[in-house]
């Protein structure tokens, strides 16, 4: 059996997106006859707060835990003096201070043994002194990672794979940073360059990718647990109402103000028709909450609640009828592999609405790409047959129409998808697999 060392910062018992990633790799490469072995850091979860996150491991050795899965190396954590100061005095002091502190340590991780990171790269070191692995995957963010991992493949003579979840010195986030994303800039091409393969989530990242190191790069999908969604797929709700869910984050160009309004005033012309919409973890809270406030009727329909653990979440998801997606355009997200799993029909807002488009066009800074999809999102739905792809506003009315008159007459809303359950965790990690073995055939 070939045998792979996974450099993750993000990983169980911490929940992320970035966690899960390489969590499913750790629980399915076994299958696939390689044996995983991850490093990553110890997370104080016990208190479940974000001070929590940057104060000292319980143990200052670390701890490995085996099953039958592989094997899981946890580093201690040292918070530097910018997260000693957060632990000493808060989150309202000493911001600039910190900030200040932080930046140097990012610039510093690159060139030097310093930061709360090196811990990862001094197990993963020692490891390798006494024990053979086949290849090496880094998974960023964050990236110093794929620094990392490049070193240690020149130092053992082992192929390494860059694993991307989001772009690095291409990313919005650090374009207007002095410096940061020039400095990123080399550290990126130096570890590319030792790169044997590199793996992404889409199609726009890969071709981001690609503009700065030609690279075999593979697209492995985040995809959804069909162990904790396969056996609630059919969990039953109450045919007497249509209901909607939606779970996770919005960003400036989802046009939410003008859809909560819309199903404000498509309910006063239809008071007969019983509408639920439950909305989990969503990062919108207080602005949704205002606008509940001034619309009684919607306030009525619309249930916020809070953020869930993935199973509970799904399990919640899977009582609704619809499920609601906004538009990324050129991103695809994590939340569409979630709502294929649960065989939902998926209510897609929106493919060209006027005002949808004005926020685009003011806040989606993401460049459109000639000859690539810049519609992933639509593009999935309409291979897997898995939702309602709703132009406008005023079709969204239509859609709704349909949707409470097939539920009056059949009790509920039928999804026939196709092909979704390529899009499990275990079919990419499978994929993931197959790359490994490309590597190390030879």
């Amino acid at each position: 059996m070939k045998r792979a060392l996974i450099l993750a910062y993000d990983f169980p018992p911490y929940t992320s997106v970035g966690a899960l990633r390489p969590h499913n790799w750790y629980l399915y490469l076994k299958e696939f006859g390689i044996e995983p072995v991850v490093v990553t850091r110890q997370w104080n979860t016990a208190k479940n707060n974000a001070l929590a996150y940057v104060a000292p491991s319980e143990s200052t050795y670390t701890v490995q835990e085996d099953d039958e899965h592989g094997k899981i190396l946890k580093t201690p954590y040292f918070p530097n003096l910018a997260n000693k100061l957060l632990l000493k005095n808060g989150q309202n002091k000493n911001r600039i201070v910190r900030k200040a502190i932080s930046a140097v340590y990012e610039f510093l991780q690159f060139i030097a043994p310093a930061g709360p990171k090196y811990q990862i790269y001094k197990e993963a070191e020692s490891y390798l002194l006494n024990n053979k692995v086949d290849v090496i995957i880094a998974s960023g963010d964050p990236f110093i990672l794929h620094t990392y991992a490049s070193k240690l493949s020149r130092k053992f003579k082992t192929p390494w794979i860059a694993d991307y979840r989001d772009l690095w010195s291409q990313d919005i986030g650090i374009q207007n940073k002095a410096g940061f994303k020039e400095w990123s800039g080399v550290f990126e091409r130096k570890a590319l360059k030792t790169a044997s393969a590199v793996t992404t989530v889409s199609s726009y990242l890969q071709h981001k990718i690609n503009s700065i190191q030609h690279k075999d790069i593979r697209i492995i999908s985040n995809g959804f647990d069909e162990n904790v969604i396969k056996g609630i797929r059919d969990e039953k709700k109450d045919p007497s109402k249509l209901v909607i869910g939606f779970a996770g984050s919005v960003y400036e160009w989802n046009p939410v103000d003008r859809f909560f309004e819309l199903i404000d005033g498509y309910l006063a012309t239809r008071p007969e028709l019983s509408l639920e919409i439950n909305l989990y973890g969503i990062n919108f809270d207080d602005k949704m909450k205002a606008l509940l406030e001034s619309r009684p009727q919607l306030k009525s329909v619309v249930k916020i609640h809070p953020r869930l653990s993935y199973p509970r979440l799904m399990l919640e998801l899977s009582k609704s009828d619809l499920l609601l997606l906004f538009n990324h355009y050129t991103l695809i997200g994590t939340k569409i592999f979630d709502y294929l799993g649960l065989r939902k029909q998926i209510l897609f807002c929106y493919t060209d609405d006027a005002y949808s488009n004005k926020l685009k066009n003011e806040y989606f800074k993401f460049e459109e790409i000639e000859g690539l999809s810049n519609q992933e999102q639509e593009d999935l739905i309409t291979k897997t047959r898995s939702g309602y792809l709703v132009k406008n506003e005023e079709h969204l009315i239509e859609v709704l129409d349909e949707c409470f008159a097939t539920l009056n007459e059949t009790g509920s809303i039928p999804c026939n998808s196709v092909d979704s359950d390529n899009y499990s965790r275990k079919k990419q990690t499978e994929k993931l697999a197959e790359l490994i073995h490309d590597l190390t055939s030879a």
